[in-house]
């Protein structure tokens, strides 16, 4: 039978490595979401279109000023399942757009990837405005800086790989899948928290 001290060093380093897989997810999610304005656009010649890059920063601004003005609506500092959730989806959604802006004949293509480059640069800044306080939260400021420096570190290991995908459907389905990576991370740190006693120093 393990003692106390062994079980709270193993949920110490299986809530970090939650933590890192949540903030590793987004980070990663934000590069490889880049790609997707080669795929959406084929006649750009391997390169977003400008209004589509200014469009997907412009999200960022957005957010970070928000956040600046009204910091509450962020709500508390560990989000719920439901912040993880609308970030998850809104990340995915804009996925959905980037990719089949070009491939449907409903909407103007443009108007499509500008919408799509405006709701990633949104979801990209939700989601770290979700990730990162609840890593500084859950986690002693020591070790949440190691997950945050570890998580651009994996972005940089990752990068390559990402790179030979290119712009076909692996790229795709990779910023499909991460935002679920990063919400079931997440929820399943934050409720391992919430079964912590009390007492447990954080990690």
């Amino acid at each position: 039978r393990r003692s106390p001290l062994s079980r709270k060093t193993s949920q110490s380093l299986f809530l970090t490595a939650l933590l890192l897989l949540a903030v590793a997810s987004e980070v990663v999610w934000s590069y490889a979401s880049m790609h997707l304005g080669s795929f959406a656009a084929p006649h750009s010649a391997g390169a977003m279109p400008t209004a589509a890059t200014v469009a997907f920063y412009g999200g960022y601004l957005a957010v970070a000023a928000a956040m600046v003005v009204r910091p509450r609506l962020f709500g508390p500092m560990i989000p719920p399942a439901s912040s993880c959730t609308l970030a998850a989806i809104a990340m995915a959604a804009s996925s959905v757009l980037w990719s089949f802006a070009y491939g449907q004949t409903l909407f103007n293509p443009e108007a499509v990837l500008l919408a799509g480059a405006l709701l990633s640069g949104l979801a990209g800044a939700f989601a770290i405005a979700v990730v990162y306080p609840a890593a500084f939260t859950l986690l002693n400021p020591a070790p949440a800086t190691v997950v945050v420096i570890a998580a651009h570190l994996c972005k940089r290991l990752a990068a390559p790989a990402i790179d030979a995908l290119g712009m076909g459907i692996n790229a795709l389905l990779l910023t499909y899948a991460l935002p679920i990576v990063m919400a079931a991370s997440l929820w399943l740190a934050v409720r391992l928290k919430s079964h912590t006693p009390a007492h447990a120093a954080k990690p």
